[in-house]
């Protein structure tokens, strides 16, 4: 059962990034450079601390590694074609401080510690997206938002059904999927009903 909702998981995470780099391709999404910087490098680091948790399941670990595969693409594109919105106090004051949770995990020999620095990175980084929403500076439809929340609903499943299941590995689904796709989502909802009013 684990596997299964792992591979659906990933399927999903593999939608998102297909249809969220379409989005930015024609203009209907405007992502923010700071989060979409932090989350190509954390990405990165994530996949690297996160199957170091969860090393028993390669299939646990596939999601981060996918995810942080199409993030670096949409980061790349975005800046080559210049895509991206402007960079603000908002954005240089994040990043900042995702670099000095960084130095934190790096200083950090220990896989868990590091685990959940990376997820304090990840909620810092979507406050800069949260306030471009707010401040309608930064334009968003909300399909790759709602199928990532799915996606990552279907990895706490996949991980909490995991023989070898440990809480540790609930931090990043929990964190990145739930706490930063979620609030980003609601905004979109709520958002998209003040147009239909």
């Amino acid at each position: 059962m684990s596997q299964l909702f792992s591979i659906l998981a990933s399927a999903l995470i593999i939608a998102v990034i297909i249809i969220y780099f379409r989005q930015v391709v024609k203009g209907d999404s405007v992502p923010n450079p700071a989060t979409w910087f932090i989350w190509s490098i954390i990405g990165v680091m994530n996949a690297i601390s996160y199957f170091a948790v969860v090393r028993e399941s390669l299939w646990q670990s596939l999601i981060t590694l996918l995810a942080a595969t199409g993030m670096t693409s949409i980061f790349l594109y975005s800046i080559v074609k210049g895509k991206f919105a402007k960079v603000g106090k908002l954005e240089i004051i994040c990043f900042s401080l995702a670099v000095a949770i960084g130095v934190m995990w790096k200083a950090s020999g220990d896989a868990d510690i590091a685990n959940l620095s990376l997820q304090a990175v990840y909620l810092v980084s979507f406050v800069p997206t949260i306030h471009g929403l707010l401040t309608h500076k930064l334009r968003e439809k909300g399909l790759p938002w709602y199928l990532s929340l799915i996606s990552y609903s279907c990895m706490i499943v996949a991980i909490v059904t995991h023989e070898s299941f440990r809480w540790i590995a609930l931090a990043h689904p929990i964190a990145n999927g739930i706490i930063g796709n979620g609030t980003v989502t609601i905004i979109i909802v709520l958002q998209a009903r003040k147009q239909t009013f």
